[in-house]
Order: C-alpha cells, then structure tokens, then sequence
C-alpha cells in the first residue's frame, strides 16, 4: 500500500524535514493535483495513489492560509526545499496552492500536472455546507471558521458568501496556466462516472503505471460530509441565488470544461 501523508502527520514530518534538510540533494518531483477546496481532490489523488501505488501528500498545512496571500516562486521553492519528506512523494494535493499554480508547477521538476473541476454550484454548495453556513446566509463570522478557510472570504466580507466564492471559483478557473500541455484537466463529475477510464488518462499524461483498480479510494469517505450533501443546488440557495452563481461563472465554466474531459 503506497504512503499517503494527510494533516495528521504533519508534526511527525515537520520533524522529520528538519533532521534531513542539508543531509542530501533532492529533486522535487511531485505532480500537483490542482483543485478547489471541495472539488473531490481528496478522492482523486487517493485513488491515483491506490491505482499506480504512488505515494501521495494529501494536504499540508505548511500551505494553508496562503491563499489570501499566495507564494511565489521563489517563496514555493524555498518551501519545497526546507521540508524534503514532506515533498517527497510522487503526488502533490493541496487545495492552497491551486491559487498561484505558475508558482506551484516551478517548484516541482515534474512537468506533468492535473486539474481536477466541480461544477460551480454544486463545489460551492458543498464547499459552503461544510463550514455549516447556509445557501442563503449575508455574512460569515470569520472568527467561526478555521484558519485555513478564512482566505475565502477576507477580499469580499461584504458580499453573500456564494457569491464571493463564485468571483474565487471563475478567477481561479480563468489562469491561464491551465490550457498549457504541461496540465490535464479533468471534471469531478466525469471521474465518478468513470473513475477507471479517467485514472488510466490521468495516470498516462503523468507517465505512471496503472497496476490496481481503485478499491479502496472510491468505497471511503474522504472528508466529513456536510449536513445537505444530498440538497438539490436549487433546495439549497434559491433559485435567484443559482442563477447569479451560474452568471458569474458560466464563461469560466464553459471555457475550462472544454479543455479537458
């Protein structure tokens, strides 16, 4: 069973990082798995991982908070390179740095990366539901969330939180980075309709070996599932409030789902 680093171990590997840093040269060459927060990047790289028995970092929190002031590049260098065993394995997950990807991609001699897309609504529904806000809710109470997911709503507390999520969710889906070679995109949505024939495309841009099916990923549940996980959009925002969220990124959407599968 490959490696998988998750949260948890991040004391154990912060430690780790700091014994091994300076004992040897090491080339970072881990492939980003690129997607929002909520996206299903979580399952994705987990049953990647599973399908080419490739060990995988499964979020950090030496990333988080970082979206409301993104890395550079040479701050992302500096970051890969102070924490070898943390960077160490074949496949990089970590929703922060979907937010500055140019930055992200340079610090990795990996030249082969995915992004993986949910549709508007339903990302932001699930993104919204959990961090137990409602689809209607004005505001959100900054000092209620955790660190790391007070970035989303710092550039636009005045706004309805669908609506400052939609704005994050069109502007990140409009890099350009993202119609290059270098990334393969891929819809959350065409992954669980056929997780194997996505993984097998997946795993031969990344130039990996697919050796196993994807048993034990897909039958797991990845993140704590929100209390309306099986609210209709419609249920859980209104209908004007879908509708201004599907304005706000149909562009996006159209443009990024016609670049990949």
């Amino acid at each position: 069973m490959p490696l998988l680093w998750n949260p948890k171990q991040a004391p154990v590997l912060n430690a780790l990082d700091a014994v091994t840093r300076g004992w040897f040269p090491r080339k970072a060459q881990g492939h980003w798995i690129f997607g929002l927060p909520k996206s299903g990047t979580t399952v994705f790289a987990a049953a990647l991982s599973e399908v080419t028995s490739s060990s995988a970092l499964l979020d950090t929190p030496l990333l988080w908070g970082t979206a409301i002031k993104p890395l550079n590049e040479s701050e992302m260098k500096a970051m890969v390179a102070a924490h070898p065993i943390t960077f160490a394995p074949t496949l990089w997950k970590e929703p922060n740095a979907t937010f500055y990807p140019e930055a992200a991609m340079a610090a990795s001699q990996a030249n082969r990366h995915i992004l993986l897309v949910r549709g508007p609504l339903q990302n932001i529904r699930s993104h919204m539901d959990r961090l137990g806000l409602k689809g209607d809710a004005t505001s959100v109470d900054l000092a209620a969330l955790h660190p790391n997911h007070r970035p989303a709503f710092l550039a636009l507390a005045d706004d309805p939180p669908a609506l400052t999520l939609a704005r994050r969710w069109r502007d990140t889906h409009n890099k350009a980075c993202w119609n290059t070679p270098e990334v393969q995109v891929h819809t959350y949505e065409s992954f669980m309709a056929n997780p194997e024939a996505v993984l097998q495309a997946t795993a031969q841009h990344l130039g990996l070996s697919v050796l196993h099916q994807p048993v034990r990923a897909l039958a797991k549940q990845q993140q704590p599932p929100g209390a309306n996980r099986n609210v209709r959009p419609e249920a859980f925002f209104g209908d004007a409030m879908c509708q201004e969220i599907e304005r706000l990124t149909a562009d996006a959407f159209q443009h990024i789902t016609s670049t990949g599968a």
